[in-house]
């Protein structure tokens, strides 16, 4: 049996990339053998995790050497051609993979979120790694198009895959109550890049009124001291895959103000739970705006107007008809089993 081995740097569990490295395994474990190089599995190694936490490039470094000497030692035992290498991102700069996932750049979230425009190592790393690789997935044409111009990366093996959606996860529960209040959702960390300064105005903004609050799940606590003495803002911190669609249940509309996203899941789970979305033109949020996909607007600079747009969203999707539509709308066009076919059918022509 042909081997898989994926180069994630926090495995299955964590943001975006984390996500889709399980849906990966999930896609591909019924054919190939799947084995997940992490961090915990290079600290197991005493030799290396020695260099391990000093700084991120170094880390970078010595991920790169550890699965260069895992795959050394498994082709003692199998042919190249038997042993399929995958990476996602900048951490394993110094890997000859067959495959790299792209989910965004960060070359283009240094510029957008900080207007930075210097150089960074993960940004060498990252591009190092994409020119390395023999093909590339990219989760959007604008991923495609940032590779191209900002690490010139050769269009021709570039390959468009966007990430997809558990429908069997995040699906609507209840019909929403036809009541005055809403609850606003906002999903990921507290961070510039996350829009956190217009967070920020529209929880002041709601101290003044009743009928909306504010609901946020946030993955580390950084920033959430920011929230602490609102009255109709609640932070959530650490919640678990499984605890997630009850929390987008619980809210009436997606307030996303991101300043840079490759393809976002969170916009994909909240359309799937039957959740409206109103962001920027950005990532997963931006794109589907463009080809019309309903329950999905852009925000605006004026908050009063987000307010507006809020309170449209949530009365349109009130009904379970109507965020059930929402929902089927992602099982026909980004399910998991999608997804599957989708990279199975990469595999089989690359």
């Amino acid at each position: 049996m042909k081997e898989i081995l994926i180069v994630s740097w926090n495995g299955e569990s964590g943001g975006g990339a984390e996500r889709v490295t399980h849906y990966a395994r999930m896609a591909w474990q019924d054919r190939y053998k799947i084995t997940i190089i992490d961090l915990e599995m290079v600290k197991s190694d005493k030799k290396y995790d020695i260099w391990l936490g000093l700084h991120y490039a170094l880390d970078a470094l010595v991920v790169s050497a550890y699965t260069n000497a895992y795959i050394r030692k498994k082709l003692k035992k199998m042919k190249r051609e038997d042993l399929i290498v995958v990476t996602q991102g900048y951490n394993a700069p110094l890997v000859e993979a067959d495959i790299a996932f792209a989910h965004g750049t960060m070359r283009m979230f240094q510029i957008k979120t900080y207007n930075d425009h210097r150089w960074h190592f993960s940004q060498f790393f990252e591009m190092r790694s994409w020119n390395k690789s023999k093909r590339l997935i990219a989760v959007g044409e604008h991923v495609k198009r940032e590779a191209i111009d900002l690490y010139h990366v050769s269009q021709d093996k570039i390959h468009i895959i966007e990430n997809c959606v558990d429908t069997d996860i995040f699906y609507p529960l209840q019909e929403k109550e036809c009541e005055a209040h809403n609850t606003i959702l906002f999903c990921g960390r507290l961070f510039p890049g996350k829009g956190l300064d217009k967070l920020l105005e529209l929880a002041r903004l709601l101290e003044e009124q009743d009928e909306l609050s504010l609901l946020i799940a946030a993955p580390i606590s950084i920033n959430a001291e920011l929230f602490a003495n609102m009255r109709h803002t609640k932070v959530m911190i650490g919640l678990k895959r499984d605890e997630m669609n009850a929390f987008y249940n619980a809210g009436s509309v997606m307030f996303f103000p991101s300043l840079y996203e490759g393809w976002e899941l969170v916009t994909l789970e909240c359309l799937s739970a039957g959740v409206p979305v109103l962001g920027r033109d950005v990532g997963a949020a931006g794109d589907l705006w463009h080809d019309g996909q309903r329950g999905v607007k852009l925000m605006s600079d004026d908050m009063q107007e987000n307010l507006s747009a809020i309170r449209k969203l949530a009365g349109q999707y009130r009904d379970m008809k109507d965020r059930m539509s929402l929902h089927e709308d992602m099982v026909e066009k980004y399910s998991l089993s999608q997804y599957k076919n989708r990279l199975n059918e990469f595999l089989k022509h690359n």
